[in-house]
């Protein structure tokens, strides 16, 4: 299914997509040649939206009188509201602000009538259950608990749903709901506010396979592999193929996210294979799913007298002394302000990364500027699952350099922390980390900027 991100303005107009027309795999759909109940789909899901309570299509059922009882001929409604996918448009209007309104929202919407009518409601990896009360065969209320039903940026705490079959075919072709409920709306640094709001919908049949949504850039082994469905899915087994198979498990109790923590090698790349299907029986399209890692070359463990081979990023700099900064051991060092990521080789025997270390902060006059600085590790051996995230202290800055930005510096430090795992390949990220004062009054840190890093003599022991 396609997503859109969400942009603020008083009308939210969101689109669910769900039960796919007049198609294929029609089992069931008109249900028997007479009597009641002996249509529909047995509690599975189809991409036809069709009656259920037999009879041919665009027929109403009449009712015969029994022994000794007068003949019936009142209509009996037909049971359009049952298991079926829906896309669906939400449009919600903020109670006090109806001239705003929010960029539209693409979800889906499964309904099933086994033991109770329930939906699930799916967005970007999202799925909020549903519990609906049946009002008639076209019509069902959302039975919500105090708190309601948290979905996207909405809660919604009233929602009716009513079925339409416009062509009298027997198929239901729409499905129009209301409801109330709040929206958040954002607010700066504290956490967004919810602001009352009355939403309408609008729904079709599903006819949008559903996707994963996979991060466009190649990974450093660091990352967790995750990846979102833009629906739910109903059925799925997939896995990862390419410079080594892995399986994608799960992402909680629904098939909407999946994710291996396996540590990937450098340079790898992988396609998702498998199969799975959305709740109107639409196949999972994986055609561009796929994802790589990022390829850094070996470092090289000469104290960074050689320009080094990492993922320096544009503001991670290899320095000499003519940069204005200590360097804490030979002629040259990395200045790190954002993380940077090492490849790093080991032998049997190595069990320990280390490395000098000097902290910089900015002029004093900036309290925030004056707290004790650190050095943050996160590291992993390849094909492991386990990353360490770790920290040591590189002091307060109070020597001073001649950087036009980094005024202040610490004294050099040896940090080092040890490896958990065997293997020979090792990713490891360096990055500055700032130790600041809370302020209770507003909730948050009083620090704003962040300090910097020179690294030197980084190996493996």
């Amino acid at each position: 299914m396609n997503r859109m991100s969400v942009t603020w303005g008083a009308l939210i107009t969101f689109v669910l997509f769900g039960c796919a027309g007049k198609a294929q795999d029609s089992v069931g759909a008109h249900g028997g040649s007479g009597g009641s109940g002996a249509g529909g789909d047995g509690g599975r899901l189809t991409a036809i939206c069709g009656a259920s309570n037999g009879g041919e299509a665009g027929e109403l059922a009449t009712g015969d009188a029994g022994e000794g009882g007068t003949g019936g001929a009142a209509p009996v409604e037909q049971e359009l509201l049952h298991t079926c996918g829906w896309d669906v448009t939400v449009s919600v209007e903020q109670t006090d602000r109806p001239d705003s309104n929010l960029t539209p929202i693409l979800a889906s919407l499964a309904l099933d009538d086994g033991a109770a009518l329930t939906g699930l409601l799916s967005v970007r990896g999202q799925v909020s259950p549903l519990a609906l009360i049946r009002d008639s065969g076209t019509r069902a209320h959302l039975d919500a608990p105090g708190s309601g039903v948290r979905f996207a940026s909405l809660v919604l705490r009233t929602l009716t749903l009513t079925v339409f079959d416009d062509d009298f075919d027997g198929i239901a072709d729409r499905l129009e709901g209301s409801g109330e409920g709040t929206v958040d709306t954002p607010c700066g640094d504290c956490p967004p506010v919810p602001v009352p709001a009355t939403f309408t919908l609008s729904a079709k049949p599903d006819q949008t396979p559903p996707k994963l949504d996979l991060p466009a850039r190649a990974l450093s082994p660091l990352d967790y592999v995750g990846m979102t469905v833009s629906e739910a899915l109903q059925s799925a087994t997939l896995e990862l193929t390419g410079t080594s198979v892995l399986p994608l498990k799960p992402n909680g109790g629904r098939l909407s996210g999946f994710q291996n923590s396996t540590v990937l090698p450098f340079g790898g790349s992988w396609q998702v294979t498998g199969k799975g299907r959305d709740f109107a029986g639409l196949s999972l399209d994986l055609s561009a799913a796929t994802l790589t890692t990022i390829d850094l070359g070996v470092f090289a463990e000469d104290g960074f007298e050689t320009q080094p081979v990492a993922s320096l990023g544009a503001n991670s700099n290899w320095i000499d002394a003519s940069s204005g900064l200590p360097i804490p051991a030979g002629s040259h060092a990395v200045l790190v302000q954002y993380p940077v990521l090492f490849h790093l080789k080991r032998s049997d025997a190595s069990t320990k990364v280390s490395l000098r270390v000097i902290g910089l902060s900015r002029s004093q006059s900036n309290g925030a500027d004056s707290a004790e600085l650190s050095v943050g590790f996160q590291s992993a051996v390849i094909g492991s699952t386990n990353r360490v995230d770790q920290r040591a202290a590189a002091g307060t800055a109070a020597l001073p350099t001649s950087h036009a930005t980094w005024t202040l510096a610490t004294e050099p430090r040896t940090v080092e922390f040890e490896l958990q795992e065997t293997g020979s390949d090792v990713a490891v990220e360096i990055s500055p980390v700032v130790t600041c004062n809370s302020a209770p009054q507003v909730g948050w840190g009083s620090c704003s900027t962040s300090g910097a890093l020179v690294i030197d003599d980084l190996r493996v022991e």
